[in-house]
């Protein structure tokens, strides 16, 4: 699909290779001495490795509109989405819900999702799921950001286009740092009862994030008033839509007496201590008690 667009990226690459090929043996040989040899091997190795990268990741781009095209066009909505079945978690599976949603009621979707470039360096990897997200911009009439970081890639890539953007939040990403990372051990409210995390620069990143987004999405009403109060949000770009929960239809169920199933990610703000001592309890009153830990 869109073979002249590219055709043009295409050819515009491979310019930029020749003219970096020549830049950098003007730099390495008559600047800094090196065998012109050796240079030039190692130029073409990098100069290899980037184009493959390019190539594969953003101009012949696997299309990820699922079956959209089956129904007429109306409205394109870009989902910027940190995971994906059949990675584990909430996020993945609200991602799907909407995504099948969307296309059910007529929507074109294209789905970007960030844990697919997680093989390549932390840095490289922001940038080119940056200009995925910048090129996937343009065609699309809304972008819906699914957490914090693409959400804040996603806020340039709506400046910069000029989109409407839609961010969704499940719960607060400073605290959830914070105590992922051992610095308190504070619940919720208490964190935000001090004055000490308006000194992290990850709150006003995430302040500043969520004022140029068009709507903020929240699960509770618990977290609206946390972003009206804390991060100042106005309260007409913030609504509270409860998280999706698939039928047990949908996820095929077998009743088993006496077992419990926790399923999500085995992060620190989940409190799965406390969930163990509370299982202990139960096994105490109950008597025999079986408890299944499905996460990474």
């Amino acid at each position: 699909h869109q073979t002249h667009v590219k055709v043009a990226k295409y050819l515009l690459m491979q310019a930029a290779a020749l003219v970096g090929n020549t830049f950098f043996m003007y730099v390495f040989v008559d600047l800094l001495g090196i065998w012109y040899l050796l240079s030039q091997i190692v130029i073409a190795l990098t100069i290899a490795v980037l184009t493959y990268t390019i190539n594969k990741l953003i101009i012949f781009d696997i299309d990820h509109r699922d079956q959209t095209d089956l129904v007429p066009r109306r409205e394109t909505i870009l989902l910027a989405a940190p995971l994906y079945p059949p990675d584990p978690g909430g996020p993945a599976l609200h991602v799907q819900t909407y995504l099948q949603a969307f296309t059910r009621s007529g929507y074109r979707v294209r789905l970007l999702v960030f844990a697919h470039y997680l093989f390549l360096p932390s840095v490289v990897r922001h940038l080119f799921f940056g200009c995925r997200l910048l090129g996937s911009s343009f065609g699309t009439d809304l972008v819906y950001a699914h957490d914090s970081v693409t959400a804040g890639i996603a806020v340039v890539a709506s400046l910069l286009t000029r989109k409407p953007l839609l961010v969704r939040l499940g719960g607060d990403v400073l605290w959830e740092k914070e105590a992922e990372a051992g610095h308190t051990i504070l619940a919720l409210s208490e964190y935000y009862r001090g004055s000490q995390f308006r000194k992290r620069l990850v709150f006003h990143l995430i302040r500043w994030t969520l004022r140029q987004a068009d709507h903020v999405v929240v699960p509770t009403v618990l977290l609206k008033e946390l972003y009206l109060r804390v991060y100042e949000i106005p309260s007409r770009k913030i609504s509270v839509i409860p998280n999706p929960l698939p039928t047990t239809r949908d996820i095929g169920f077998v009743k088993e007496e006496r077992t419990i199933v926790y399923a999500s990610r085995m992060v620190m703000y989940k409190n799965l201590d406390r969930i163990l001592d509370a299982v202990d309890r139960l096994r105490d009153r109950l008597g025999q008690l079986r408890f299944v830990l499905i996460g990474d």
